[in-house]
């Protein structure tokens, strides 16, 4: 009982985050919600923990990121993906451990991101680590939540693309840098023998 309230106000507060407008104000309403789901998630039991101490993390992450460039904001921000390995490693339950901690870090990554379009792809990325720990756990109202996210985050971009943004614009330092990842053979040096 305690958990599917908790689930509830985790889902409305999770409806209103997605479409604000203004970093600081989005990443503060995260907080609130990502403070509800990691109580969803404790209360749901053990096997949930996993995800009840990310969402935790997330609390840490939104709330200093807000504060991006300080350079004390961004230490603490970073030092929660560590933070993250050992508590993952500790609270392990199987797959949804996976998933949390796959949603986590590509949620961190859209929460440091300043480009609107970006964080919010990076946002709806990250529901496919987070649907696969709520669909183990069997928790609907995260599901839900997922759904929204995808959801409210596409009206986001749509409204961003409106007013002028471009998608190519957004993905064209992801892809500069995922080219430059790419293994090219080094040039072979023949020496006179």
């Amino acid at each position: 009982m305690l958990a599917e309230a908790l689930g509830a106000l985790a889902v409305a507060s999770g409806l209103v985050w997605p479409v604000v407008r203004g970093r600081r104000l989005l990443l503060g309403i995260q907080a609130v919600s990502s403070l509800l789901w990691a109580s969803h998630y404790a209360a749901i039991g053990p096997e949930a923990y996993t995800g009840a101490v990310m969402c935790t993390l997330v609390v840490i992450q939104a709330l200093t990121a807000s504060f991006r460039p300080a350079r004390w904001a961004g230490a603490i921000f970073w030092l929660t993906i560590p933070v993250m390995l050992a508590f993952v490693a500790a609270t392990w339950a199987g797959p949804q451990s996976a998933g949390a901690a796959f949603g986590l870090l590509v949620s961190a990554l859209g929460r440091w991101e300043t480009n609107p379009i970006r964080m919010r792809l990076l946002f709806i990325l990250c529901i496919a680590g987070w649907s696969s720990h709520n669909m183990i756990v069997g928790s609907l109202f995260a599901l839900t939540s997922d759904t929204l996210t995808v959801l409210t985050n596409s009206i986001g971009i749509y409204r961003e693309r409106r007013a002028g943004a471009s998608v190519r614009d957004a993905l064209r330092p992801i892809y500069r840098a995922v080219r430059g990842l790419t293994l090219r053979p080094s040039p072979v040096k023949v020496t006179p023998a």
